[in-house]
């Protein structure tokens, strides 16, 4: 009988293996054009990422469950107000639950631009909804970061931003990577589960003098290809995981 329950137990666990050729879709309702300089820093890892998709949300085009789930990893932010936070927020935990990743981009937690539904709560942002907006420059504590080591943070020299949210609580899941050495806001964290990042920065850069400068394509490019090399094996029985490696 012991040996039975062995073999038909089920079996749940995250494997770390090395990613490549990755399928990204960044999408955000915003003005067009404010996405380039992002997109175009991605680019310059063409050994990481097989395609690196833009879809334009504004006004009114939000992606479903169906039109992201062959993609490895989905960056969203709001300019403007999402088209139906709460069906956004709950269209993305519901493809991190099919194994998708996703990092949420500032000004997924400013109140009012605020990403909402399912992805706020149960284990998913690592960030919960702050104050408001920044506004003011800062730079983030790559010296003295909050995780010393974590792979995200691997070939930033600086990153500065002043297009953040302020006060926003890290969540009882999220494990903070670092801050900002300015005023010690939250900067970069990721969930329990390792499988939504937060990173509190605006990936637009709209030619005002709170843009980000430095290298936050290598921050974005570190963290997809981070959040994928965590890979949930689908639950099986012992017996079969057997089978399949004879």
């Amino acid at each position: 009988m012991r040996k039975i329950l062995i073999l038909t137990s089920i079996i749940l666990i995250y494997s770390n293996v090395v990613y490549a050729g990755l399928n990204v879709l960044l999408t955000a309702p915003t003005d067009e054009g404010y996405q380039t300089d992002i997109l175009n820093g991605l680019s310059d890892f063409p050994d990481d990422f097989d395609s690196v998709v833009w879809w334009n949300m504004y006004p009114s085009n939000q992606p479903t469950l169906s039109d992201i789930e062959t993609y490895d990893c989905v960056v969203t932010w709001p300019d403007y107000s999402f088209p139906d936070a709460a069906n956004w927020g709950d269209t993305l935990a519901d493809y991190v639950d099919g194994g998708g990743k996703v990092i949420l981009c500032a000004s997924c937690w400013f109140p009012g631009l605020n990403i909402d539904g399912r992805i706020l709560s149960d284990g998913y942002s690592p960030f919960l909804v702050g104050s408001g907006n920044w506004w003011t420059n800062a730079d983030w504590d790559v010296d003295n970061p909050d995780e010393p080591g974590n792979p995200c943070l691997e070939n930033i020299n600086s990153l500065t931003c002043g297009f953040r949210d302020s006060s926003i609580p890290l969540a009882s899941w999220g494990h903070l990577v670092t801050h900002y050495q300015d005023d010690y806001e939250n900067a970069l964290a990721y969930n329990d589960n390792h499988t939504v990042a937060g990173i509190n920065a605006n990936p637009c850069r709209y030619g005002l003098e709170w843009d980000w400068t430095g290298d936050y394509p290598q921050a974005m490019r570190n963290t997809i290809v981070w959040l994928c090399s965590f890979t949930k094996i689908q639950p099986t029985s012992l017996g079969e995981l057997k089978a399949r490696f004879k």
